[in-house]
């Protein structure tokens, strides 16, 4: 949704001859007053909300589809909102080899996505020229980031990302900065496992609840002065703060923990006492 219309994405299956079944997104748009305005095909799938945006009276939106040829699994779609046709796409090279799309944000004028295989590449792309869209910088990391989210502090603008290693039994936050060559990380992954400590390991975890962890509705952002925290229960019976300064050479660190058996059994006595 945007502060104008609504967007309905709806995947389906199509037989193309010599190339078998491929992915189309249909996006129904409808305004402010629920009438529909109209409707945009796109090749592949949409892989979750974060992967459409509307900004300046255009429509953006990122897919992806493994069935098609290496360096062409993804793509990013511009339409003109007012015509409802396609004016701008990059169609290749989003991605290597048949790496597909784990996390896309839009910001305005530019937009982050990261595709996996074996390797994590973050691409910045600059959507100033919507005719003409642009990769300005690939920066390669280990493992992936599932989720990011754009912020700025002092006016520079930054991004976190929350994601896995390559073996996908550690868990991590990672830290960029957009830098006039690109995007970039800035210090090092601050790694979370439950599954046994080593010397890469931030934070050993009791139980880690992993269900939540990719989780956008469950996470608390706020941010104050210089510093964002973030909060979410990363642990079945334990609620973390994490806070990110940039400016710190430690650029994760556990703000707070809160107990939540404690709390939790607290609120058990108290209901059976109500209760009777």
């Amino acid at each position: 949704m945007s502060s104008n219309h609504i967007y309905l994405a709806t995947l389906c299956r199509y037989y193309v001859k010599d190339y078998g079944y491929r992915l189309i997104t249909v996006t129904s748009i409808f305004n402010k007053e629920l009438e529909p305005v109209g409707a945009v095909k796109v090749d592949g799938y949409v892989l979750n909300q974060f992967s459409m945006d509307e900004y300046n009276g255009y429509f953006r939106v990122v897919t992806y589809d493994t069935s098609r040829e290496e360096n062409k699994v993804n793509g990013l779609y511009i339409y003109d909102l007012n015509t409802l046709k396609i004016v701008g796409s990059i169609k290749e090279n989003l991605g290597e080899g048949k790496q597909s799309v784990k996390s896309v944000s839009f910001n305005k004028d530019k937009c982050h996505v990261v595709t996996y295989e074996t390797k994590d590449p973050l691409y910045e792309i600059d959507l100033s020229d919507v005719t003409n869209p642009k990769i300005v910088s690939v920066y390669k990391a280990p493992g992936y980031s599932g989720y990011l989210k754009n912020f700025e502090i002092n006016g520079e603008s930054y991004l976190f990302g929350l994601g896995y290693l390559d073996d996908q039994c550690f868990t991590k936050i990672s830290i960029y900065k957009e830098t006039e060559e690109g995007s970039i990380q800035i210090g090092e992954d601050f790694v979370m496992s439950d599954i046994y400590a080593s010397n890469i390991v931030d934070l050993k975890l009791e139980s880690f609840n992993r269900d939540e962890f990719l989780n956008h509705k469950s996470l608390f952002i706020y941010q104050e002065e210089d510093k964002l925290y973030l909060g979410w229960k990363v642990e079945y019976e334990k609620y973390y703060i994490f806070e990110i300064d940039v400016n710190s050479e430690e650029k994760v660190s556990v703000y707070k923990t809160i107990d939540m058996k404690d709390r939790y059994e607290k609120l058990q006595i108290g209901y059976g006492v109500y209760y009777r």
